[in-house]
C-alpha cells in the first residue's frame, strides 16, 4: 500500500513538473526585417519562453520595399514544425523542444502597367525591384502627341530623341500604372482674329486680324494718359510685345487669336485693383473704332517709320473716309480675361532684392512691373511667402530699405507683408533647424527612457524596463512611418526615424494575473480607453499609425496629392495672390487640375507646397 502512494506521489510530481515547464524561443532573422512573437503564455519577463502545447504567433516584418522570401521553424536537431497563415502574420503550436525562426527577406517586385498604346509603340518592363530604375520608351508619329497619368511613382522624367519619348522614374513598393491618352495636333489656321477692349481703347489702333508670322503693330495715344496704362494680353506673352518708342508696339502673330486690354489705371494703384477688367466708361462709337481699322490697314501697306506711323494715324483719324461697318469694328465692351497683365512705366518704380537664403526660400507674390521680376510701385502691398526646407524653420526675416531704415513688417501664418517705400528694398531671412517633440503617455507602470527632443532625420530609441507584475504592452504611435522593436536581455527598444512633425508614444501595458488586486485595478483603470476595457490576456504586435505630411506631385499640369488630412481647407494660389482652386478635403488622395504652367502655391490646413507645374 505505501509502495503504491510513493508511486502515485511521483508521477503527480512529474506531471506538475511537466505542466510547469517551458521552452526557449528564438529569432534569428537577416538583413532587411525583424521577427515578434506574440501571444499569450509567455514564461518570462523577457518573452523568451514559451509553454508547449500552447498556440504562439509569429510575426514577420520586412523593412520598406523588401518582402518575405522564405523561412522555416526548427529545433536544434534539425525537426521542422509546420506554421498556419493567420492574415499576414502565422501560428503555430508550441512544441516540447525550444525553436528557431528561421527568415530571409528580398527586395520587393512590383508590377508595372502601361494602358494606351494601341497607336503607338511602347516597350517598358512588366515589373520591377524596389528602388530600381525604369524606363518605358514611347515611339510615336510626328503629329502625334500625348497626355500621361501614372500612379504608384512619385515622379516621372520625361525626355525626347526625335519621335522617341523616354519617361523614367525610380520603383518604389507599390505596383505602377501609367495611362497614355494619344492626342493629335490639329491642322492650324493661317489667319487669326485680333481685338482690343478696356477704358483706353479708344485711344488705341489695331487691325482685326493678321497671318501667322506677320508683324502687327499696335499704336497707343499716350496723350491722355495720365497716370498708369495697364496692357493686358490674352494668347501672347509679355516678352512678345516689344516697345519701339513711346505707345508703339510691335509683335509677331502667334498661331492663335489675340486679344488685348487696356485700362488707364489711378496714380497710386494697390494690389486689390482689377487690371484685367474692362470699364464701363469707355464711350467710343463704332465710327470711331471703324475709323482706327482704316488707320491701321494703311499703315501696314506704308514702310514709313513710327513718326511717320503717327501722323499717319493723326491725319486719318480727321478723315470721315471710312469705308468699315460698325458691325466689323471690334467691341470694345466684351470682357477678356488676359492671361499677362503688366504696366506702362509713366511713374517710377522700385526693387525688392530677395537675399538667397539657405535652408529655405522667400517667395514675393502680388503685383510686378512690367518687364521686372521684382519691380513694384510706392504703396504697393508686398507679401513675402516663408518656405523653409523640411527640418528647418525660419529663424529672421529683416526688410532693409535703401539708407539702411528697416521696413515694418506684419505676420499672418507663415506670410509677411509690408508698405512698399519710395526706395528699393534687401529682404534677407535665416533659417534654423527645428527639434520636435516626443512625448511618452502610459509609462506609469514601466520605466521609460526616452530624449524629450529630436532633429529630421535623427535615429530615436526609447528603452523600456519591465517592471514586477507586468506581463506585457502595445504601443501605438502617430507622427512616424516604421517603428521596430528589438530585445535587449530583459529591455525592450523601440526603435524609429524622426521626421520633420512632433511624435507621441502610447502605451498600453497588461498586468500579470498573479499581481496584487490594487495592481490589477490600476492596470484596469490604465488600459480602459473611452470606455472599452483592453484584454489583458494579450501580446499584440507593435502598432505604429502616422499623422502624415501631406505630398504633392506635379505632372502634366495636374497636382497629385497624398496623405492629406480629410476635412482640412486646400487652395491653390499663383504668385500674385490669384485662387486658381480651392475646397474641402475629401479622401487623403486627390488631383486638382491646372490650365497653366508655371510655379504654385498648396496650401492644405496650415501646411504649405511650392510647386512647379510644367
Amino acid at each position: 500500500m505505501i509502495k503504491k502512494l510513493v508511486l502515485i506521489l511521483m508521477v503527480a510530481c512529474c506531471a506538475v513538473m511537466a505542466q510547469n515547464e517551458s521552452f526557449a524561443i528564438k529569432a534569428n532573422p537577416t538583413e532587411n526585417g525583424s521577427i515578434h512573437f506574440y501571444g499569450e503564455h509567455f514564461a518570462n519577463k523577457e518573452l523568451t519562453k514559451y509553454y508547449p502545447d500552447k498556440e504562439l504567433g509569429i510575426q514577420l516584418i520586412p523593412e520598406q520595399g523588401y518582402a518575405v522570401d522564405s523561412f522555416y521553424v526548427s529545433s536544434d536537431d534539425g525537426t521542422r514544425y509546420s506554421v498556419t497563415a493567420d492574415g499576414s502574420n502565422y501560428k503555430m503550436t508550441m512544441p516540447h523542444k525550444d525553436i528557431t525562426v528561421f527568415v530571409w527577406f528580398k527586395k520587393k517586385v512590383s508590377s508595372i502597367t502601361v494602358t494606351g498604346c494601341e497607336e503607338m509603340a511602347c516597350v517598358y518592363p512588366t515589373s520591377a525591384e524596389f528602388g530600381e530604375d525604369v524606363e518605358i520608351k514611347i515611339t510615336k508619329s510626328p503629329n502625334q502627341g500625348f497626355e500621361l497619368n501614372a500612379t504608384g511613382v512619385k515622379s516621372v522624367s520625361k525626355s525626347a530623341e526625335g519621335n522617341d519619348v523616354f519617361l523614367k522614374f525610380k520603383m518604389g513598393d507599390f505596383d505602377v500604372s501609367v495611362n497614355i491618352t494619344m492626342t493629335k495636333t490639329p491642322e492650324k489656321p493661317t489667319r487669326y482674329g485680333l481685338s482690343i477692349s478696356g477704358n483706353y481703347a479708344d485711344h488705341c489702333t489695331l487691325k482685326d486680324s493678321a497671318d501667322v508670322g506677320e508683324i502687327v503693330q499696335l499704336v497707343i495715344d499716350l496723350t491722355n494718359a495720365k497716370g498708369h496704362l495697364s496692357i493686358g494680353g490674352e494668347g501672347i506673352g509679355e516678352n512678345d510685345l516689344v516697345e519701339e518708342s513711346d505707345g508703339h508696339y510691335k509683335f509677331t502673330m502667334p498661331q492663335n487669336d489675340v486679344a488685348f486690354v487696356v485700362n488707364a489705371i489711378s496714380q497710386n494703384p494697390s494690389n486689390d485693383e482689377d487690371l484685367s477688367s474692362s470699364s464701363e466708361e469707355s464711350s467710343s462709337s463704332a465710327d470711331e473704332s471703324s475709323s482706327s481699322e482704316v488707320l491701321e490697314s494703311s499703315s501696314e501697306e506704308s514702310s514709313s517709320s513710327a513718326e511717320e506711323s503717327s501722323s499717319s494715324e493723326t491725319s486719318e483719324s480727321s478723315s470721315g473716309e471710312s469705308s468699315s461697318s460698325a458691325e466689323d469694328a471690334p467691341d470694345s465692351s466684351s470682357e477678356v480675361k488676359p492671361d499677362t497683365v503688366y504696366v506702362v512705366d509713366t511713374v517710377p518704380y522700385y526693387s525688392v532684392n530677395i537675399a538667397a537664403s539657405e535652408h529655405g526660400e522667400i517667395i514675393r507674390t502680388g503685383s510686378f512691373v512690367k518687364g521686372t521680376t521684382n519691380g513694384a510701385y510706392e504703396g504697393y502691398d508686398i507679401s513675402l511667402l516663408v518656405h523653409p526646407e523640411a527640418g528647418y524653420a525660419l529663424e529672421s526675416i529683416v526688410v532693409t530699405a535703401k539708407g539702411g531704415k528697416n521696413v515694418d513688417l506684419k505676420k499672418e501664418d507663415d506670410t509677411f507683408s509690408f508698405k512698399m517705400p519710395s526706395k528699393d528694398v534687401d529682404v534677407s531671412a535665416t533659417f534654423k533647424i527645428t527639434e520636435y517633440n516626443i512625448v511618452i503617455n502610459g509609462c506609469e507602470k514601466l520605466k521609460c527612457e526616452a530624449p524629450k527632443t529630436a532633429r529630421m532625420g535623427d535615429d530615436v530609441k526609447v528603452k523600456i524596463f519591465m517592471k514586477d507584475g507586468v506581463k506585457g504592452f502595445n504601443v501605438s504611435a502617430t507622427g512616424i512611418d516604421l517603428m521596430n522593436r528589438t530585445q535587449e536581455g530583459s529591455d525592450v527598444i523601440i526603435s524609429f526615424k524622426m521626421l520633420g512633425n512632433d511624435v507621441t508614444l502610447n502605451f498600453d501595458v497588461t498586468m500579470d494575473e498573479s499581481a496584487s488586486s490594487d495592481s490589477k485595478d490600476d492596470d484596469k483603470s490604465s488600459s480602459s480607453k473611452g470606455g472599452k476595457s483592453i484584454d489583458k490576456g494579450k501580446k499584440d504586435a507593435v502598432i505604429a499609425s502616422q499623422t502624415p505630411m501631406f505630398r504633392a506631385v506635379a505632372m502634366n499640369r495636374m497636382v497629385n496629392v497624398s496623405g492629406a488630412k480629410v476635412g482640412s481647407i486646400y487652395a491653390l494660389f499663383d504668385l500674385n495672390g490669384g485662387v486658381l482652386a480651392q475646397g474641402i478635403v475629401g479622401a487623403e488622395n486627390f488631383s486638382i487640375a491646372t490650365q497653366k504652367a508655371g510655379k504654385f502655391i498648396l496650401r492644405i490646413g496650415s501646411q504649405i507646397r511650392v510647386m512647379n507645374i510644367k
